[in-house]
């Protein structure tokens, strides 16, 4: 006999560490009822290929190199683990939709490329005008300037090859010619010099862009922003016009030097590449590039926060922003539980929509400018933090952080805070969008900093009649929660709540709102690096079990809560009950047979728990007593109730 129990233990004990292996990752344990989620929460974004570790790459860096280059779609033969499953590189990321500049530099951040062959792929693509799936080439230029510049470059092809995409136009006898030995011609406008091709653009093209430049000068202008850095010999800022790509228009600021005056700004330059007209999209894009030209007047910059401010600089000036709108729609379905930092920049395009619209509008965008220009080089993270917060001060109150968590909570009805930037409504819920069981759930996952994970909770009827708990516990500090409700007259509400010293979250949710209809969680991560884990759970609280009744025997009945939770209670009946010697009485709450059961009593119950309108007592041991306003205490029950007192 002994020997059966412990081989069915020893069975029990294997089964659970096959599932402990086949359900849990190395930072959590994913629960069965997790969430469902929209796979293209990774596979559609570069930046998070770091999230997917890789195994194994099989194709030579050569191969990798030349699909950089010559490939029409990046071609990489390898497997990624993906939640403990293996899959093909090329099968789990969909490189048809990224940019090959995006595609090299996370290459050499995985150390499958070196830093100089991310150079060289740079210069290649640029040369061939490979600008497929890229809006802005401003930080790729940026990183061959400082390559370029750096002390260690030496006098090699490499660094000829820079010089040669850096310095494509060139000044011939008072005249800028391009790598093919073309003339440009120009158009002058008070500020701007615009330099195009006339066999391919006429001139009145080149006035009409010129005119738009000194109209977004002065609106920014307005705005109280610096104007932007001339070049040395120049005494207006330039602008090149380049036809010669007929893909989507794209384009650049090109740093030239930095002035004596302000060391850590710099002179730029731009081009439109694929120019035909001033439609639309090349106002906008004209705005964005010159909205570099303006950043760089305060401070060299580059990463995430530069593109992000770009990114919004059309919202402000041009009538059709579609292009920021996409960047908008490509955070919301893909990455929002990616970094900010990581994002590319673009589709962070809402952080600095938030500061405008709820920190003191476009003049604390400028103040925050104001407070870069006061910085010393290149801020790291935790240093830009601080440089957003003081902007903010001019104009508001808040922080960098207080920024991202508003912003957060916002996008969990995106169109409710944001429908001037939208189009359509994600009244269905978000693609990445977790779900939980009101009633009782658990999970445990993960978020990024500065990055965050949505869940719908569950409403069920009964959620009225008694509490509802909300408890997230994190592994560290950093950790914050949102609750986001809807009520059945269509009002939004947030509750920012506030972390223990512990690292818990916990609020009962029939605080929030008697008339709730959506109900949403919304956990992020403010720290200034790294994830944070997690586990997430809701339960009820405080059960109610008068709901119905089951009849189990004769000295006891099983009583729900409206929400399914039962518990075994004794049965209770009247006080003339068993008084002519019967055997069996009924039970008043279950209806059903009962040899011994608790009666009714008019005695005021001091101390004890009063529920169902006043008729009903509750003893600490869970005995119900019941009132009436004839009758009396038999002995029984006088001995009970002093027993239990």
């Amino acid at each position: 006999m002994l020997k059966k129990i412990i081989k069915k233990v020893f069975i029990f004990i294997c089964l659970a560490l096959m599932l402990n292996v086949l359900f849990s990752t190395s930072s959590n344990n994913i629960s069965a009822i997790d969430f469902e989620k929209n796979e293209c929460s990774i596979e559609n974004k570069i930046e998070a290929l770091s999230k997917a570790k890789i195994l194994k790459i099989n194709s030579s860096k050569k191969e990798i190199i030349s699909s950089i280059i010559d490939d029409d779609v990046f071609n990489i033969d390898g497997t990624v683990l993906v939640k403990n499953s293996v899959k093909k590189i090329n099968d789990y990321y969909n490189f048809d939709k990224k940019s090959k500049y995006d595609i090299a530099s996370w290459l050499c951040e995985e150390g499958i490329i070196s830093y100089q062959d991310k150079i060289e792929s740079y210069c290649d693509l640029l040369s061939n005008k490979n600008f497929k799936n890229t809006s802005c080439l401003t930080m790729v230029y940026d990183e061959l300037r400082e390559y370029y510049e750096s002390s260690d470059v030496k006098n090699d092809a490499l660094s000829q090859k820079v010089e040669n995409v850096l310095f494509q136009y060139r000044s011939a006898d008072g005249t800028l010619v391009d790598n093919s030995d073309t003339q440009l011609s120009s158009y002058q406008s008070d500020n701007f010099i615009i330099y195009y091709d006339e066999t391919h653009i006429q001139q009145y093209k080149a006035q009409n862009v010129a005119n738009y430049c000194e109209t977004i000068r002065q609106q920014f202008i307005n705005f109280g922003f610096e104007t932007p850095v001339l070049e040395e010999n120049y005494s207006k800022y330039r602008l090149i016009l380049d036809h010669n790509y007929n893909g989507q228009i794209l384009g650049s600021n090109i740093g030239v030097s930095n002035p004596s005056s302000n060391p850590n700004a710099r002179a730029t330059y731009i081009t439109i590449y694929g120019f035909y007209s001033l439609i639309n999209s090349v106002e906008a894009t004209i705005v964005h590039e010159y909205f570099h030209a303006i950043q760089s007047a305060y401070n060299r910059q580059h990463g995430w926060f530069t593109e992000a401010f770009a990114s919004w600089a059309p919202t402000v000036v041009c009538d059709d922003f579609s292009e920021t709108q996409s960047y908008i729609y490509n955070y919301l379905d893909n990455l929002l539980e990616t970094s900010i930092t990581e994002t590319g920049g673009y589709s962070s395009v809402l952080f600095p929509i938030t500061i405008e619209n709820e920190f003191g509008g476009i003049s604390t965008i400028e103040s925050i400018y104001e407070q870069y220009k006061l910085f010393e080089g290149v801020p790291n993270f935790s240093q830009l933090k601080t440089i957003v917060t003081n902007g903010i001060s001019a104009n508001s109150s808040g922080s960098f952080e207080d920024v991202y968590i508003k912003m957060a909570t916002y996008l969990t009805k995106p169109y409710e805070w944001y429908s001037y930037y939208l189009d359509y409504d994600y009244s269905d819920g978000l693609p990445l969008m977790r779900y939980l069981n009101g009633s009782a759930s658990s999970t445990n996952n993960s978020v990024d900093y500065y990055a965050s994970n949505y869940y719908k909770i569950s409403v069920p009827s009964s959620v009225n009649s008694h509490s509802m708990n909300l408890t997230v516990n994190f592994d560290s500090s950093g950790g914050k929660v949102q609750i986001y409700t809807i009520d059945s007259s269509g009002n939004h509400n947030i509750i920012y709540g506030n972390v223990g010293a512990n690292n818990q979250y916990s609020i009962d949710l029939n605080n929030v709102g008697s008339d709730i209809v959506e109900l949403y969680a919304v956990v992020s991560n403010v720290n200034n690096s790294g994830s944070i884990n997690y586990s997430i759970s809701t339960s009820y609280i405080n059960h109610n079990y008068n709901h119905e009744y089951d009849w189990l025997n004769y000295t006891k009945h099983k009583a729900f809560c409206c929400c399914g939770i039962s518990v075994n209670q004794g049965h209770v009946v009247s006080s003339d009950s068993f008084t002519s010697g019967d055997r069996f009485a009924t039970c008043l709450l279950c209806n059903g047979q009962a040899e011994i059961g608790f009666i009714i009593t008019d005695r005021k119950l001091n101390g004890l728990n009063m529920f169902n309108e006043g008729d009903r007592y509750i003893l600490p041991n869970g005995v119900i007593i019941l009132i009436k306003n004839e009758g009396e205490l038999s002995e029984f029950d006088k001995k009970k109730l002093k027993d239990e007192n």
